[in-house]
């Protein structure tokens, strides 16, 4: 075989390698062809010099991955196979505008693309500095109680973040509620990172996170706790009503005025005379107070608003040998009554009952389509007071009604005498 024959030789040889080879690519092409896909709201993984931190943290959006490959490898691919970073470990800070990176963590995918393909990222570097500890009484003690001014355990603390927000950050604040506190006392309170106009400042850390606050409280010579007392007149009440409630408001007040007069006051007041006279039902009134001259009620509160319920009295009365009436009988018919006459409870307002005399009430029977013959039925009372608030009560509860014809029976034709035969 000469030479020039070998180099023919090698050279199909190739070509058939050359040729089988891109049949193969276009076979596997058709049978996993190249596809594209979007996966939406990849987050960015920062990457960040150690020493600073973002500033706009909230403003790193997600972003969107676009990816190609073949069909078999995308239809594996998840987002958590997607890594999307950006690279500031070189940053010395301030506003910079940086690409991102992506790796996908799956064989087959041939390209990928992002939307937006670089982020624009504002750093600071981190610092730490001292700043006061501000007390701060959200609610004071009650009215007759004062106190120092409280104090920390700390005069400072040290806050933590980026420069800016620590430039923010005017002071710390320990905020510490007083209400119903009457003797000295002492709490572990939060402190708050705050700007000028006392806002909470976000996005720093404050060292340490809490204080122990002290507050002095005592009471004031020149303030008095008073419980109020309504002066109701009883006596007045109207005879055959009753008091059923009293509430008032309010029901403790604080006064100021001289010591020396101060000291002469008991643990209650009492309010102006409060007549129940012509009162017949619930009622609400003002009333002042009764108090020395130069003391004075500290507050908006100039009188006591007192609120006192009155109902009439009930009782029950028994009234006897009511008769019987009968309405509703037909023509022809005679009704008998077992008995003849009841007992009637009345049970109500006293003075409703005490206005109704014995002759006004009735007990009446209605015997409209009843059946001749025996029946039961209980009677319909009737006050003729009109009074329909009053309860009745029947005794018996029913009675025996019997009702009989009277109609006279026709009389009988006579038969004609039968006529001899001859």
């Amino acid at each position: 075989m000469t030479r020039q024959t070998l180099i023919n030789n090698i050279s199909w040889l190739m070509a058939c390698f050359a040729l089988s080879f891109v049949v193969w690519i276009v076979a596997t092409i058709q049978s996993d062809p190249i596809i594209q896909q979007t996966f939406s709201n990849i987050p960015v993984q920062i990457d960040i010099r150690d020493g600073y931190i973002l500033a706009d943290t909230p403003r790193v959006p997600n972003v969107r991955v676009i990816v190609r490959g073949q069909r078999s490898a995308i239809s594996l691919l998840t987002s958590e196979d997607i890594v999307v970073s950006a690279d500031l470990t070189q940053t010395t800070g301030g506003t910079q505008t940086i690409p991102l990176r992506v790796t996908v963590n799956r064989r087959g995918v041939f390209t990928v693309d992002t939307q937006p393909t670089q982020l624009t990222l504002l750093t600071e570097q981190v610092v730490a500095e001292q700043r006061r500890v501000e007390i701060s009484v959200s609610a004071l003690p009650p009215v007759d109680y004062t106190y120092e001014a409280p104090t920390s355990d700390i005069l400072q603390a040290t806050v933590s973040g980026g420069s800016s927000d620590v430039a923010n950050v005017t002071a710390v604040r320990a905020e510490i509620d007083l209400t119903n506190q009457r003797n000295p006392f002492v709490v572990e309170t939060v402190l708050v990172p705050i700007n000028a106009s006392g806002s909470r400042v976000f996005d720093v850390t404050v060292e340490p996170r809490s204080t122990r606050v002290r507050a002095n409280i005592y009471p004031r010579d020149d303030v008095r706790q008073l419980a109020v007392r309504p002066d109701i007149r009883l006596a007045t009440l109207e005879t055959g009503y009753m008091m059923t409630s009293i509430a008032y408001n309010p029901q403790i007040i604080y006064v100021s005025g001289d010591r020396s007069v101060l000291e002469t006051l008991g643990s209650t007041v009492d309010t102006e005379e409060i007549s129940l006279a012509n009162q017949t039902q619930n009622f609400t009134t003002q009333v002042s107070l009764i108090l020395p001259p130069g003391v004075v009620i500290l507050g908006d509160q100039s009188s006591i608003q007192v609120t006192i319920g009155i109902v009439a009295q009930n009782s029950a009365r028994q009234i006897d040998n009511v008769p019987v009436e009968i309405i509703g009988l037909s023509a022809g018919l005679q009704a008998v009554l077992t008995p003849d006459s009841v007992s009637v409870v009345l049970s109500g307002p006293v003075t409703l009952i005490d206005a109704v005399q014995a002759d006004q009430v009735r007990a009446i029977v209605d015997l409209n389509n009843v059946p001749i013959g025996n029946s039961e039925i209980q009677p319909q009372i009737i006050i003729d007071q009109g009074q329909t608030t009053l309860d009745t009560t029947l005794i018996p509860a029913a009675i025996g009604v019997t009702i009989l014809d009277t109609t006279p029976a026709p009389e009988a034709t006579p038969t004609p005498e039968a006529t001899p035969a001859d």
